[in-house]
């Protein structure tokens, strides 16, 4: 059980929250809201906790998605139910 679930909300005016699940040590993280904060950012995060999958708001910044889908297999925006293989 080495999921690590991150959750990234960005607002289109650079606000980022972000939280992350460690499942094996049973563990959330969460982090204080960022003022104008850039994909950079959001690299560290993700860098820093390896996550297995990351879901991100349907009102996100577009660039949040590009940036990320660069590197996922699927990103669901919640627009559809999810499938799982």
């Amino acid at each position: 059980m080495n999921e690590v679930i991150m959750a990234i909300n960005m607002r289109d005016r650079g606000t980022l929250g972000c939280a992350y699940y460690v499942a094996r040590e049973e563990k959330l993280c969460l982090m204080e809201d960022i003022k104008m904060a850039g994909l950079d950012v959001v690299e560290t995060l993700r860098l820093h906790a390896q996550p297995t999958a990351i879901l991100i708001g349907t009102r996100s910044d577009e660039k949040l998605e590009d940036h990320l889908s660069k590197e996922a297999r699927k990103i669901d925006r919640g627009d559809e139910a999810s499938r799982f293989d």
